[in-house]
């Protein structure tokens, strides 16, 4: 009897190409925009490891949610490892597992009541960051029967006699080697409003190679890249230099890996906003402008008449007024030579200032209007 192997939180990509997100961008025209498109699943390392990307072993707890115990691991270039030296030669698993993809573990020499427990099946792809489990659970009786008892494989084997716990999994990936740079691609498409997905323009093919492609229309191909270094870095942003308004619609990065299973799909709805308005370059100071030479708000322009006053004309010249901020004449450069004290004195107020006069101008109006 089996079961379906349980994946792992890496192993979500068995499915067809799906979704795995989806936002809305909005950069200025005229400025780059980056639409960010990144998955450690893509980065493509060839196998430095020879062959030992692949790992299956088998666990034992002996209660439920406690901590197991390694019993044997093997790697796909057949190399296997027992960890209790009780086990050595008693516990087996077929050479040929990672060709014909069945991994099950025999327990050659008589099972006894400390072999019971859970026993996992765990496979490790190191390369496609995938994990998958199947567990089983092992009882010692008198009375051998198999069952199911909604989460896992029963086996009760007679005491004293051979086990064979079943681990079967004949996916390519568990099973074949490809040539993992053919397998490969990520493109971008884009859409314009109201076009389906499966419709949309390519802009970029890209394999991890090296080779790429380019689509599109010209004034959009000679403005969109991705770094050279995308598979080594798994990092397949699409930059967009000096957006335009017409640049506007849905792209989406698509990341296949045929030999991993991964096809995942992410979308942005790039939107293109007005660029942002330069403040005025402050006024040069000494220049005039920094002052303001409109009048303000309660003071009145000079092209009106001044000293209007019940529609009769008034001649400001009449009322002049000494100020004291006239420059005084310097009587000490004079040197005249008086004939008596008479004509000094007539000398000095002729060259002397006034003194400042407080006039009154109310009171001179109105000597000047009621006549």
């Amino acid at each position: 009897m089996t079961s379906p192997f349980r994946q792992g939180p890496s192993a979500t990509a068995a499915a067809s190409s799906s979704v795995v997100s989806e936002s809305v961008v909005s950069w200025a025209a005229g400025t780059q925009a980056v639409l960010r498109c990144q998955s450690p699943r893509m980065v493509w390392t060839q196998d430095r490891l020879h062959d030992r990307q692949r790992v299956v072993h088998w666990d034992l707890s002996g209660v439920p949610g406690s901590q197991g115990r390694r019993l044997v691991d093997m790697y796909s270039a057949g190399e296997q490892r027992v960890y209790e030296p009780r086990d050595n030669g008693r516990l087996l698993l077929s050479p040929s597992a990672f060709h014909d993809g069945n991994f099950s573990l025999l327990i050659r020499a008589a099972v006894e009541e400390g072999d019971e427990g859970v026993y996992t099946c765990n496979l490790h792809h190191h390369y496609c960051h995938l994990y998958e489990s199947l567990a089983v659970r092992l009882e010692v009786t008198d009375d051998p029967r198999e069952y199911w008892d909604g989460e896992k494989e029963v086996m009760v084997v007679a005491r004293g006699t051979p086990a064979l716990m079943t681990c079967v999994n004949r996916a390519h990936l568990w099973t074949d080697r490809h040539l993992e740079e053919a397998q490969q691609v990520v493109h971008w498409d884009r859409q314009l409003p109201g076009v389906p997905h499966d419709r949309a323009d390519r802009l970029l093919d890209l394999y991890a190679s090296g080779e790429r492609r380019a689509y599109g229309p010209s004034f959009l191909r000679d403005r969109v890249a991705v770094n050279t270094d995308a598979f080594a870095r798994g990092d397949f942003s699409l930059r967009i230099d000096a957006l335009e308004p017409a640049d506007e619609g849905i792209y989406s990065c698509h990341l296949h890996h045929h030999y991993c299973g991964l096809h995942e799909r992410r979308v942005f709805h790039l939107q293109v906003t007005e660029p942002a308005l330069e403040p005025p370059a402050p006024a040069s100071p000494g220049n005039g402008s920094g002052h303001n030479s409109a009048p303000g708000p309660g003071f009145e322009t000079s092209d009106k008449k001044a000293g209007k006053l019940k529609g009769k004309d008034v001649n400001m010249t009449e009322f002049a007024v000494a100020t004291g901020d006239q420059a005084p004449y310097r009587t000490e450069d004079i040197q005249l030579d008086y004939k008596n004290n008479i004509l000094k004195e007539r000398a000095e107020l002729a060259h002397s200032p006034l003194p400042a006069k407080n006039v009154d101008l109310d009171k001179e109006f109105r000597k000047e209007y009621c006549k």
